[in-house]
Parts: structure tokens; C-alpha cells; sequence
């Protein structure tokens, strides 16, 4: 088995979306409520009035959102017509007990004072990768045909690729933002009755075998 290439996250996305079965109009004439549910939900996170702040001029009801930023950390959670969720910047799975908590609250306060009903939940996990003392061409170059670079450009600088499910997909692709780093992203989408916790521990498996399928280990 060959020597695992180490990288580096330079900086990483997770949101975390469940989408009602019929669109939440609390949340927009007549929002206090349910405001006033999550501002308790996440007082044990220091949740002040400045932290909460609203979408300005909405050009329709998607647009609408109210936004939990919780102080001193790096989670939004968000209030829509449509869905709710949460957003963590460069997340850690030591830290993932604390993210599915504040999950959990937020949901538990808006399901608790609505009629609101889960239809799906999604997840997004998206991260610029630097990889240690290895190109990314010589990371990505297999999943390639061997005459694809050859036609395109004189010297690839990389390849990318992307799998596609009916409740998944997957992406692998140059960082437009970090030189010599990839892309990559991770998409699920599950049912309405599983767990927080579950879909925490798939996304972690889902991230070890993508991991793995690229030769390598975060440093």
C-alpha cells in the first residue's frame, strides 16, 4: 500500500439544510415567534440581538432569511420560508458533537413552534485541499484517460472529475482560489427521519473514503 500524501485544509464549507414539506409563511409576516424560539434556543451560545440579522430588500419569499450568528464561534444558522439550516466555516470533526447540537436546537425550536414538517435534509461539505510536497497533477492524472491532457494543453496542471447519484455527489477539481490545492465537494441528501448524528457519521465516512480514493490524509 502506498504512502498516503499529506494535506492541508486551507479552508472548508459545511452546510446543513432541511427543506419543509410545505413552506413556512410564519417565518415571514408574523416571524416573532419563532425568532424569539431560536434566540432562546441558542442562548446557552451567548446569542445576543446584534448576532441576529435579516436578508435586506428580498426580492421574493426564497430570499427571505433570518440569520443566527453565534458569537465567538463559526456557525450561522439560518431561518427560511422554504428550509432551514446550518452553515460552519472550516469545520472539524472534533467539533462535530457541538455543530450537531446547535443543529439539533435550532430545528427542535422551529418544529416545536410551527406547524413545520421535514421533508429532506441535505448536506454540503466543500474544501480546498493543499496537498504536501506532491503536485495535484500526480493526484488526479489516474482518473484521466492517458491522450486526455495531451490534445487539451502541452502540460496539465491537473484533471478533475464527478460522480453522480440519485442522493449523492461527488466532485474533484482544481481550487480556483489556492494555487496547487483542489477542490472538493461532497453532497448528500437523505429522507426526513434520520438523524443529525447519522448524517454526521456518514459524511465522515464519506469523507475518509473520498480521502482515500485520492492517496490521501489530512495533516
Amino acid at each position: 500500500m502506498s504512502e498516503k500524501t499529506k494535506a492541508k485544509v486551507l479552508l472548508a464549507f459545511l452546510e446543513y439544510r432541511a427543506f419543509y414539506r410545505e413552506p413556512l409563511f410564519e417565518a415571514w409576516g408574523q416571524h416573532g415567534t419563532l425568532v424569539h424560539a431560536l434566540y432562546r434556543a441558542f442562548w446557552e451560545w451567548d446569542l445576543r440581538l446584534e448576532n441576529i440579522t435579516a436578508k435586506e430588500s428580498p426580492a421574493n419569499a426564497s430570499e427571505i432569511q433570518v440569520n443566527f450568528h453565534l458569537p465567538n464561534w463559526k456557525a450561522v444558522f439560518f431561518l427560511g420560508i422554504g428550509s432551514a439550516g446550518l452553515v460552519v466555516t472550516s469545520p472539524n470533526w472534533s467539533e462535530m458533537e457541538l455543530i450537531v447540537k446547535i443543529g439539533r436546537a435550532g430545528l427542535t425550536a422551529i418544529l416545536d413552534t410551527s406547524e413545520a414538517q421535514i421533508d429532506r435534509q441535505t448536506v454540503n461539505l466543500a474544501m480546498h485541499l493543499k496537498p504536501e510536497g506532491r503536485p495535484v497533477v500526480d493526484l488526479t492524472s489516474r482518473f484521466a484517460h492517458p491522450e486526455t491532457g495531451k490534445f487539451l494543453v502541452a502540460t496539465p496542471k491537473g484533471f478533475g472529475f464527478s460522480v453522480y447519484g440519485d442522493q449523492s455527489s461527488f466532485v474533484v477539481d482544481l481550487s480556483a482560489s489556492y494555487s496547487d490545492a483542489l477542490f472538493v465537494r461532497i453532497a448528500r441528501t437523505f429522507g426526513s427521519s434520520i438523524q443529525l448524528e447519522q448524517i454526521a457519521q456518514e459524511l465522515s465516512s464519506d469523507e475518509a473514503k473520498f480521502l482515500h480514493i485520492l492517496d490521501l490524509k489530512l495533516d
